[in-house]
């Protein structure tokens, strides 16, 4: 079995280089794909001898000032945003099938690392024993009993460490569409994803290996906000995502060398990782998270933020936001309160699975093998 692994980055050329460096020191052989678009990624993917370089398409944004720089509070903007990531992602695994021989490929951002091999190889061989030729991870699929989410269509797919069968996405010309005819200033990246993995690949096609609130976040509990950021661990097959642009300078870098750090017993580091521990190495990195979360969350509250945003760790955003208040935000808060009181009422959190399964009966139509809870979901 030959695995493609696919690597979409812009300009996180550190985190980038320490992904390719601990796939490089593993056992096995994996055809390493890199998509990106900055001036000095060939130079990059020459000096890190990655085995097929993919230069997208360039589409233009506005850069935020904040470190929080992927978002936006005018959606208009963020429109653009979406669509260059998804040219980004679409294009690297239109080349990666095309050109590589592999079995399988697996894709993540750069800064979305494997912990493991052993793990990786199980989350890969768990879904051929499945026979499914897509493997996502995500929110779930509840959102599409909400009218007023960026996933309404076919719910939502996680960008990092989505899995398919090289073939299947060939036969089934996969990656074939343009990002801006998905109407991205309603779906968001990972809901347009969703549905093209639900329309050209199927729900009995596919294998929803994990929802967020089912893995740990920054402070090592069970995830309570269910999103990525800053940070999202799934120690079933060792995957770690650390967006260093939520949290203070350097406490990304400190978080990711705790991780590092104690998963030590799983593999024997390469030079760079050792390095990278060595600098940036602080056992109380958890600690500082939990305690500047505290204090700006007494402040959120105060300002009659919602849960919803209290709960989550993303301390550059809660910080920009408390920066950016006027008293004129009150009201809008109240207004976000009641709506989301309202949505909570109107639109439940369901079975959607469940749903299909026993109330409408769509087993008859396509089978146990999609509506069977042990398939889509593990």
């Amino acid at each position: 079995m030959k695995i493609g692994i696919l690597i979409t980055m812009f300009d996180k050329f550190e985190e980038a280089s320490l992904l390719i460096d601990m796939i490089r020191s593993w056992k096995g052989e994996y055809f390493i794909g890199l998509t990106c678009n900055h001036p000095d990624g060939w130079e990059f993917a020459k000096e890190k001898d990655v085995d097929l370089f993919i230069p997208p398409r360039d589409i233009k944004f506005e850069k935020r000032p904040w470190g929080e720089s992927t978002f936006y509070f005018d959606q208009n903007v963020n429109f653009m945003l979406r669509i260059r990531i998804h040219y980004a992602i679409m294009e690297g695994c239109k080349q990666m099938t095309k050109f590589s021989d592999c079995d399988f490929i697996v894709h993540t951002h750069c800064d979305g690392w494997f912990m493991s091999e052993d793990r990786l190889l199980m989350l890969i061989e768990t879904m051929a024993t499945k026979n499914k030729a897509i493997a996502v991870r995500g929110t779930g699929l509840g959102d599409i009993n909400k009218p007023w989410t960026s996933n309404t269509a076919f719910a939502q797919a996680d960008d990092h460490f989505f899995v398919f069968e090289r073939k299947f996405a060939d036969e089934r010309a996969m990656w074939e569409y343009l990002p801006e005819d998905m109407l991205m200033k309603k779906h968001s990246v990972h809901g347009t994803l969703m549905n093209i993995f639900a329309v050209k690949g199927g729900f009995s096609n596919m294998w929803y290996y994990k929802t967020h609130e089912n893995s740990l976040d920054c402070l090592n509990r069970m995830s309570i906000d269910n999103e990525v950021k800053p940070c999202l661990y799934d120690p079933d097959y060792g995957l770690l995502h650390v967006h260093r642009g939520s949290l203070p300078p350097g406490w990304g870098e400190a978080l990711q060398a705790e991780y590092m750090f104690h998963n030590r017993y799983d593999y024997i580091p390469p030079k760079s990782w050792a390095t990278f521990i060595n600098k940036h190495h602080r056992p109380t990195i958890r600690s500082d998270i939990r305690k500047l979360n505290q204090k700006l969350n007494k402040k959120l509250k105060f300002r009659l933020f919602p849960k919803s945003i209290v709960n989550k760790t993303r301390i550059t955003y809660k910080q920009l936001l408390l920066d950016r208040f006027k008293l004129s935000d009150l009201l809008d808060n109240i207004k976000q309160r009641v709506y989301k009181w309202a949505a909570a009422r109107f639109f439940k959190d369901i079975d959607v699975v469940a749903l299909y399964r026993d109330e409408l009966h769509l087993h008859d139509l396509v089978g146990d093998n999609w509506s069977d809870r042990g398939e889509l979901f593990d």
